[in-house]
């Protein structure tokens, strides 16, 4: 080898001793500043922690709202999709018939009510087991794709029946609002409830003949007689559940029917005094309904099935005497923009 060569290798191995010896002297000083147990430490300690916590606590408190907000928009789609199902099964029961069903059937009215304060539910449908009662929503059975419920209904006994029991409890998802949550008894036990109900008049009163909504008892009904226009007249709505529920869906009561008195229990409607008075003393001594109003768990108002079959969200705030007029079909009352 020559002499140049031997040279540059010794001096290349001189200056990678130096740079070893200086790592090993910087590694011995940062040592001199930790101690073992220091050394060894990998975790978090609590402060870091309750930060990590702290922080995954904002995130859960700032979406959770956004998600229940998505998870109510969803089920209020859900309920208008049920309303416009309604809506085209009465459309087509009117295309056939020439009138929207009657609200209820019975031979006399007024319809005995579901409401007496203080009255045991178990004891009311021996009081009512010689009435008919037979709803709109019976009638309505073959246009939501029920016709099997339909035909096995026995028609020559009423909606109280033992005949009609089995048939009563069973539950129908499109009269079922998803946002209540008010089924909470076993099923099988009680008669199966309605979220909507039919306008029977623009006044808190018993359900009776000739009163001015379209679905009252033993009603004909038909397009021709919405003086109004059928964009300003009103069918359905929606109404909270009883729980349990007394009558059921099967029943042409208050169970479903109601009147364009009140929305979610304001502003308070006029009330048919004379009517109730009278069908009081002509009753079997079940006191009948006054506060029967539309009512929903959507926040703010709720959702109407209108006689043109459009679906639309009613504000609370919406003026008394509007509301009122929009569960008359014939009042001839200008309406003009009624939303709040």
């Amino acid at each position: 080898m020559r002499a140049g060569s031997r040279r540059d290798v010794t001096i290349h191995m001189c200056s990678q001793q130096s740079l070893n010896d200086s790592q090993t002297v910087g590694n011995t000083e940062m040592d001199q500043h930790f101690t073992p147990r220091e050394r060894r430490r990998t975790g978090f300690t609590v402060v870091e922690l309750l930060v990590v916590i702290g922080i995954i606590a904002i995130l859960v408190a700032i979406l959770l709202p956004s998600v229940q907000v998505a998870r109510e928009a969803a089920r209020r789609t859900q309920c208008m999709n049920n309303l416009k199902q309604l809506g085209l099964a009465l459309q087509n029961y009117h295309l056939v018939s020439e009138m929207f069903p009657p609200g209820s059937v019975n031979a006399a009215g007024p319809v005995l009510d579901e409401a007496g304060p203080g009255l045991d539910p178990l004891a009311l449908e021996p009081l009512l087991t010689n009435e008919y009662h037979m709803s709109w929503c019976v009638q309505l059975l073959p246009y939501l794709d029920q016709t099997p419920l339909y035909t096995s209904i026995d028609f020559n006994e009423g909606a109280y029946s033992p005949a009609n029991a089995q048939f009563r409890m069973t539950l129908i998802s499109c009269l079922l609002c998803p946002s209540d949550p008010g089924l909470v008894w076993p099923l099988g036990t009680r008669p199966a409830p309605s979220s909507y109900a039919g306008v029977h008049h623009d006044r808190a009163a018993p359900v009776d003949v000739d009163q001015a909504g379209v679905m009252f008892l033993n009603s004909s009904t038909g397009a021709r007689m919405f003086d109004d226009g059928e964009s300003n007249t009103l069918l359905v709505g929606e109404k909270k559940l009883d729980s349990p529920p007394l009558l059921g869906w099967m029943s042409g009561s208050r169970a479903t029917l109601r009147a364009t008195s009140s929305l979610n229990g304001r502003p308070p409607g006029p009330v048919d005094a004379g009517a109730d008075a009278a069908a009081g003393a002509a009753g079997s001594g079940v006191k009948h309904a006054i506060d029967d109003g539309f009512s929903s768990l959507h926040a703010g108002g709720a959702l109407f099935l209108f006689g043109d079959s459009a679906v639309r969200f009613l504000h609370d705030r919406i003026d008394a005497e509007v509301f009122r007029s929009l569960g008359n079909r014939a009042d001839g009352a200008p309406l003009g923009d009624y939303q709040p």
